[in-house]
């Protein structure tokens, strides 16, 4: 294990992850999607590690940790100067965006080092990346082995499957032409086969209440309309809000001095430096010193909670809530500011807060199942993440200056819907998916749901996708069920299958978004 934070696995991590970063930077300006790339870099580095020597468990979760921190910490600030710029208004300074992000995604490493025990140790939540990761890192150093052959077998097979639906030939979804159905997904499988069959029929719970929802109206509205219904969005959005409360006031005891990587009053120390640091930079942007000092008092506890529900639900779903994020974050700045510049890049400072501490919440379930030192994790994503977004921040700026924001070769969709919600908010409107009474009742009914001891994540989760993908996800759960209960085969065998589906997928996908933009 000592050998695990090496120069060559920071550094070929690094480089992994400023590519998929750059990769994840353009995707969400065309599509307004996002790639999890954890499971390539760990193929990359399997590669890389066995040409440059030894092959070694731990020195490649290292390499994984630091392309981890690249790749997702500019995802929301992305989108947040994509709004910026839809509003004909200028940009701010590179060296402003930059700083912004970086204090983001430290402050949501460290902020996930208080995660750490309820999340990985107390609730030992499943997060399907990060085990579906650590699979194929284990499987990989055992070639030849049962392991390893379950997993070249179904990532063919994930491979396969999933280029049959890129290229038209299977329908993504059966019956075909139906978000009611079955996803032809091996990455869903997969992530339910890890998750396992209980909470993928919650998950599966909430999107029977969406569609119920849509068959009420009368299916008056194409899906993707109807899942913009208060009635879907609102609910949705606060019980992922509402669990991650709930899950922190639970373990409120932790803030006496029960953290993970560092102890205590050091924790407040170092967090206070960030965040003071990014007060300053808001301070001389707005001028409105009164504002600025009430909003910050608002939204470091509130920095706090994203990072626990969207560490939550990534934990036990894989669903990364991208959208109730930006939401929310986009409220809670519009209640204090009246500048739409300000409140875009506020949503994108707590999207880069609540992503950065989810991937390394992932991370470190990848460590716990490989036993990588957690102190060498977080260094190597550290490293990973300032790395990323310097670069990520310069390439985005060179895609504004040469592309544009909301045009034909950069359409930034959901730039646009995050600028749209500024400008409401400005104007003293609430976005109109969202409604004070619905939110109440949901938030009672989340506590009623958490009272009983079910996931109003995975709920919440489930109401806020497509029923196919939950169809798809319950599929996986039950297939991990039954291969068990008839000991067909082991859980590290499952996990390789597993793993083997998602990286499939991943691969594919890869592939078809990099043609797209090339």
């Amino acid at each position: 294990m000592n050998n695990s934070l090496t120069i060559k696995a920071v550094v070929f991590g690094s480089i992994f992850g400023l590519l998929f970063c750059i990769l994840n930077i353009t995707i969400a300006l065309k599509v307004g999607l996002a790639f999890g790339a954890s499971f390539v870099a760990a193929l990359l580095g399997f590669m890389v590690l066995s040409i440059l020597g030894t092959y070694n468990t731990h020195e490649n979760n290292v390499l994984q940790a630091a392309a981890s921190g690249s790749y997702f910490s500019m995802f929301a600030m992305s989108i947040a100067i994509g709004g910026i710029a839809l509003l004909r208004v200028e940009l701010p300074p590179l060296y402003i965006t930059i700083l912004v992000s970086v204090l983001g995604a430290l402050i949501g490493i460290i902020f996930s080092q208080v995660l750490y025990y309820p999340f990985i140790v107390k609730e030992d939540l499943p997060y399907p990346t990060g085990t579906a990761t650590a699979g194929i890192i284990k499987s990989l150093a055992d070639i030849g082995g049962k392991n390893f052959r379950y997993l070249i077998y179904f990532w063919v097979l994930g491979t396969v499957v999933y280029g049959l639906v890129k290229a038209g030939i299977l329908p993504s979804i059966l019956p075909p032409g139906y978000f009611i159905g079955l996803a032809l997904s091996p990455l869903l499988v997969g992530f339910g086969m890890i998750i396992g069959w209980k909470a993928c029929a919650l998950i599966f719970l909430g999107s029977v209440y969406s569609s119920f929802f849509w068959a009420y109206t009368g299916f008056s509205a194409s899906y993707s309309s109807h899942m913009q219904a208060p009635e879907i969005m609102t609910v949705g959005t606060v019980m992922l809000v509402m669990t991650a409360i709930v899950a922190i006031f639970k373990l409120r005891k932790m803030f006496r001095g029960s953290f993970a990587f560092f102890e205590g009053k050091k924790t407040l120390v170092i967090l206070a430096i960030p965040f003071s640091l990014l007060l300053i930079t808001f301070l001389i942007i707005s001028g409105d010193i009164v504002r600025m000092l009430l909003l910050f008092a608002i939204m470091i506890p509130f920095s706090f909670i994203c990072a626990g529900f969207v560490g939550k639900a990534i934990g036990e779903t894989g669903v990364s809530p991208v959208t109730p994020l930006g939401l929310v974050s986009l409220i809670v700045a519009g209640i204090l500011i009246s500048d739409a510049k300000i409140i875009l890049l506020i949503a994108g400072f707590v999207g880069c807060v609540g992503l950065a501490a989810a991937t390394m919440m992932n991370t470190f379930r990848v460590g716990k199942i490989i036993e990588t030192p957690q102190k060498h994790l977080t260094i190597s994503q550290t490293i990973g993440a300032v790395t990323g977004v310097i670069g990520g921040c310069i390439v985005l700026y060179l895609l504004h200056m040469n592309f544009g924001f909301g045009t034909a070769d950069l359409p930034a969709p959901i730039s646009v819907a995050w600028s749209t919600v500024a400008e409401s908010l400005v104007n003293g409107q609430l976005p109109s998916n969202m409604s004070p009474a619905i939110g109440c009742i949901a938030a009672v009914a989340t506590l009623g749901i958490e009272y009983m001891k079910l996931s109003a994540t995975c709920i919440g989760i489930g109401i806020l996708i497509p029923p196919a993908y939950s169809c798809a996800l319950l599929l996986g759960g039950i297939l991990h069920q039954i291969l068990r209960t008839k000991n067909v085969l082991t859980q590290q065998e499952i996990q390789s299958t597993a793993a083997g589906l998602i990286l499939g997928e991943g691969i594919v996908t890869l592939v078809v978004l990099m043609m797209g933009i090339l």
